[in-house]
């Protein structure tokens, strides 16, 4: 089957209108497409070269996201994303000079390969077992720098999805809905979790059900399970100043991978903040109140075929905060009226997670925080942590990173990796 062919039977599947530049959508998707779990058989994993040194000062990214690259070899091919030939050579010689192999690499050169790739590429679907994509709008991740990079942002990363359908050679479909791969979770038979106060601001004007039935046209899911609101370091920039006089630093607005995760088609892991910590800290007190109400959702919540949910509770991490220059966060519009001098110093709270944890064959990449001169509870988190993993996740290695240095930046693991769902459907 050729490209032209293939693309025509999609959209003729999915009920679009037209191709790449849809403002609509008509009728329900048909029970062929599958949106695949992340713990469903992978052909690959999608990652983008970094760009940049880092996001705070001493913290470099390169090393995290080679060690991510370096880790994935026994399992799963890489397939990495360089802005040019010269940086695709570059990368493969740091990964080399530094004892990762990279043999199961193989280099694809986009104009604008950005770092954020879960939130930039391709929705895989299984369309009769065959791998397609979807294409959702992107503005920026909802103004979280102010309107003037958003929509820089907006113009130079839009055209990542396409790319990489036309990388692969797959058929790729327009939604008119707007949002980020952070922000979906499917458990691969059916049900997607999203958080509402994240999908009304990327999406407004729209009413819950109707960005749900969008989800169910273009996705294929059957069941929409709307979480209430995400952890506060993972709020927007924008937002304004966090409890204890911390600035967040740089999260999407919400996104669901880093507080709640399937890792089977009917368990979910969620965060858990302890009682103690909610006592002694006005930051965990309200990450607290928001877990513990999604808690109650999804308790109440059933999957697409009418089953409750098994939920695992995971430990949040201890807060990791740096104090750092206040150069780029002076350039943010705050909605609270906050106004940041260039010149000063301000504490910058990590969007620190277990949850934003990539599954792919045979393993789990997952974060690890304790480091000398850390408190107990840091290591004792991250034991508990790889352990709960372990449980729900058997016959797969759980492997634990230091990512620290992307948690600066808004994002994890999870949020640099793209895996390529395996084209025939569920093993």
């Amino acid at each position: 089957m050729d490209s032209r062919t293939s693309t025509r039977r999609l959209a003729a599947l999915l009920g679009f209108a037209t191709l790449l530049a849809g403002h609509g959508v008509a009728g329900p998707v048909p029970g062929e497409t599958r949106f695949p779990a992340e713990f469903d058989p992978q052909e690959s994993v999608w990652i983008s070269w970094p760009r940049a040194e880092g996001f705070v000062d001493g913290l470099p990214v390169v090393p995290v996201v080679a060690r991510i690259v370096g880790e994935l070899a026994p399992f799963v091919p890489v397939d990495l994303l360089v802005p040019g030939r010269r940086e695709g050579r570059e990368a493969l010689e740091y990964l080399e000079e530094n004892g990762f192999p990279s043999a199961h690499v193989r280099l694809h050169v986009v104009r604008h390969a950005e770092l954020w790739l879960r939130d930039l590429g391709p929705a895989f679907l299984l369309t009769d077992g065959e791998l397609a994509a979807v294409d959702f709008g992107f503005d920026g991740w909802g103004y979280a720098g102010g309107p003037a990079l958003a929509a820089d942002a907006a113009r130079k990363l839009e055209g990542t999805d396409r790319a990489i359908a036309e990388e692969l050679r797959i058929p790729a479909v327009r939604s008119p809905l707007v949002g980020e791969g952070g922000g979906r979770e499917s458990n691969g038979r059916g049900t997607l979790l999203l958080v509402e106060e994240l999908e009304a601001r990327r999406n407004p004007g729209l009413s819950r059900e109707a960005i749900a039935e969008g989800y169910r046209t273009v996705l294929g899911v059957r069941h929409v399970i709307w979480l209430r609101e995400a952890l506060l370091e993972d709020q927007p920039v924008s937002r304004g100043v966090l409890p204890e006089n911390l600035f967040a630093s740089g999260g999407p607005g919400g996104h669901v991978d880093e507080f709640a995760r399937f890792a089977g088609p009917s368990t979910v892991l969620l965060a858990e903040v302890p009682q103690a910590e909610r006592d002694a800290s006005p930051l965990a007190r309200i990450n607290g109140e928001r877990l513990e109400e999604n808690h109650r959702i999804l308790r109440e919540a059933r999957d697409q075929d009418g089953n409750p949910l098994t939920i695992v509770r995971m430990p949040i991490p201890d807060p990791i905060v740096v104090q750092t220059d206040s150069a780029l966060h002076s350039k943010f519009v705050y909605e609270d009226g906050t106004v940041v001098r260039p010149d000063g110093r301000i504490q910058v709270l990590a969007t620190a997670s277990y949850l934003n944890f990539l599954v792919t064959n045979g393993a789990v990449l997952v974060s690890a925080y304790w480091q000398p001169g850390r408190p107990d509870s840091t290591h004792w988190k991250d034991e508990r942590a790889r352990q709960i993993l372990e449980s729900v996740f058997p016959g797969r290695k759980v492997l634990q990173i230091p990512a620290e240095p992307l948690n600066f930046g808004g994002g994890g693991i999870h949020c640099v990796t793209l895996p390529q769902p395996r084209a025939g459907g569920e093993d």
